[in-house]
């Protein structure tokens, strides 16, 4: 089942939505097969254009999707003003290879603004990239502080923060039943470490990484 398409992607320029449910990729049968099982037979695909079967609303159609390179924009930014106060709020829909360099600029300018207090949205974001999470926590953190840690043949391993300096604004982390994995993780070391307050619901219970 589809679960997010994303802006200007082939597959939104193809017409393709969430809620669609794959029954067929380059005419092989997906009914029955995994997410894993879908990605790593899309990634064997050599060819500019791929060909998708999917049903909606109890119709099947089949769509052709150029294959393309894309820059995800996973993070957004705005500031609200309530009671004299300046709120800042980061969006961020998954934590890719090239999050963090979305994240820094949108967080210096948040602070330039003289936020009193920050939101960081991680309702549906499903995770990604361990690497991101670090850096992003490490902004908020001095070196002083754990962010996780990695157990591995009986031993674990405790991973310290690579940041200098630790904020002193309120955080407040959203999180849903969607939020999964590197989003369980920074929204657990942001409540542990930091003492952030957490909104929303039970996550989704992946709070591990695989490599």
């Amino acid at each position: 089942v589809i679960y997010r398409v994303f802006d200007k992607s082939p597959a939104a320029k193809a017409g393709l939505k969430a809620g669609d449910i794959i029954t067929a990729y380059n005419g092989k049968s997906m009914k029955g097969k995994t997410t894993s099982e879908f990605v790593s037979e899309a990634q064997k695909n050599q060819k500019q254009k791929s060909t998708i079967t999917y049903i909606r609303e109890g119709q099947e159609k089949t769509v052709t999707i150029n294959m393309e390179n894309v820059n995800l924009k996973s993070v957004s930014s705005k500031t609200f003003e309530e009671n004299d106060k300046k709120v800042g709020y980061i969006g961020v829909s998954i934590f890719a290879n090239n999050t963090y360099n979305q994240f820094k600029p949108a967080l210096d300018k948040l602070e330039k603004e003289k936020i009193n207090s920050l939101i960081i949205d991680l309702r549906s974001n499903s995770g990604g990239y361990l690497s991101t999470a670090e850096k992003m926590l490490s902004l908020f953190l001095d070196s002083s502080h754990p962010i996780y840690q990695i157990q591995k043949d009986g031993k674990s391993t405790k991973y310290y923060s690579l940041g200098t300096k630790t904020k002193k604004y309120k955080i407040i982390v959203l999180v849903d039943e969607n939020s999964a994995s590197a989003s369980e993780v920074t929204a657990s070391a942001l409540k542990e470490q930091y003492g952030a307050t957490i909104i929303g619901r039970k996550t989704y219970g992946k709070g591990t990484v695989q490599e």
